[in-house]
């Protein structure tokens, strides 16, 4: 019996590397369930998470690629043309695999893939995770053959462009966010050894961290401190410096604080960060949606003039909704963060209507619907 062909592509984040990593664990789902082998790569530039990749045998194959920024770089003449010559890398390397159909995550990993998989004509299935469509996903949906989305915006603004093309609207589909299967477990949090009786913030800044939040959030520890325990996620190339600058009011007062920094949580790490959070002040990624589908409220600093300002529509949909707060970053101080952390715990009722309100926010079906769809597509090839 000849396997299911799936070629998964994508990456340069965790925002980008994770769902990717939903889709292929409901694949691996759906695999037991219909007696077909499936075999899945994946293409892409960088390899986040090689033990993620081997527990669920997917083949990592690397096609780099360059990033086009919105700013004046010599980096974006050199990475026009190593997307020039890899362009033919992708297209000879899916002429060998010839796989029965393509899930692009976007972002500038995935665009040599797709290119090569327009001019082989190959079906392609792409999912946007922000509220206003990123570059990638714009020029992609021109050819794709399913469209999905996280928000119900996006698919609004991509039915707008469809139209004008005169091309079918149907194709699009709101989702929500492909999440890991372990995003609701609880994990061990013993690690954390949070013996305060206080509430619990967790702080994420995005799997690379945030510079001016985790300057913030060290300017503010004394007051934080005395209002809950804290988990930190810095960033690796800001631990460090994190560290050195929380050491001190650690040492003052140990017995009295709990401050717990760490690189990057991932895994049952984060799960267990998560199960533990009574709040969470996080950037307006992807993560916004395991955020609320565990139905924590939330304190949303998104990037400054992101691309298409997709943060800021991201957080304000959550923000609409009912499951958060919104700090604009170029508001963000010491003070303005203390008070909204003050203001949420102090406030129960209003905590438990944010946490209703999140878990309606982010469906947790998202990677099924998408594998499932992936699915059908390869076995009309069969």
């Amino acid at each position: 019996m000849r396997p299911l062909n799936i070629i998964l592509t994508g990456g340069g984040t965790g925002g980008h590397f994770y769902p990717l990593i939903a889709v292929a664990q409901s694949l691996r789902e759906i695999e037991k369930s219909i007696g077909m082998p499936i075999q899945i790569k994946l293409f892409g530039d960088k390899n986040f998470d090689p033990n993620a990749l081997r527990s669920l045998n997917v083949e990592f194959v690397e096609v780099q690629s360059g990033k086009r920024r919105t700013y004046a770089s010599f980096r974006n003449i050199t990475d026009m043309i190593k997307l020039a010559f890899s362009i033919p890398i992708a297209f000879f390397r899916l002429l060998f695999s010839y796989p029965d159909v393509i899930f692009s995550k976007g972002g500038h990993a995935s665009i040599p893939t797709l290119w090569a998989a327009r001019l082989l004509n190959i079906p392609v299935v792409i999912h946007e995770s922000d509220s206003v469509p990123g570059r990638t996903t714009r020029w992609s949906s021109k050819f794709a053959s399913r469209i999905a989305v996280s928000y119900e915006h996006a698919g609004q603004v991509l039915a707008e462009e469809l139209t004008k093309k005169n091309k079918d609207t149907s194709i699009i589909q709101v989702t929500g966010q492909p999440m890991r299967k372990n995003v609701l477990d609880s994990g061990d949090f013993s690690e954390f050894d949070l013996a305060s009786p206080k509430p619990t913030m967790v702080i994420v800044g995005g799997s690379q961290g945030a510079l001016a939040l985790n300057e913030t959030v060290v300017t503010s520890l004394p007051q934080l401190l005395q209002n809950a325990n804290v988990i930190h996620q810095t960033g690796p190339s800001h631990f460090r410096l994190v560290q050195e600058s929380a050491r001190s009011i650690m040492d003052a007062a140990p017995s009295q604080f709990s401050y717990r920094p760490y690189a990057f949580l991932e895994g049952s790490t984060l799960s267990a960060a998560l199960s533990v959070a009574d709040i969470v002040v996080t950037r307006a990624g992807s993560m916004l949606f395991e955020i609320a589908a565990r139905g924590i409220p939330s304190i949303v600093i998104p990037i400054h003039e992101s691309n298409g300002d997709h943060q800021r529509e991201n957080a304000y949909a959550l923000a609409r909704a009912g499951g958060a707060v919104v700090i604009e970053e170029p508001n963000l101080t010491p003070n303005i963060l203390v008070n909204a952390v003050e203001k949420l715990l102090g406030d129960p009722a209003n905590l438990l209507t944010m946490q209703e309100k999140s878990k309606q926010f982010s469906p947790t079906d998202a990677s099924f619907s998408i594998a499932s769809e992936l699915v059908r597509i390869a076995q009309s090839h069969v």
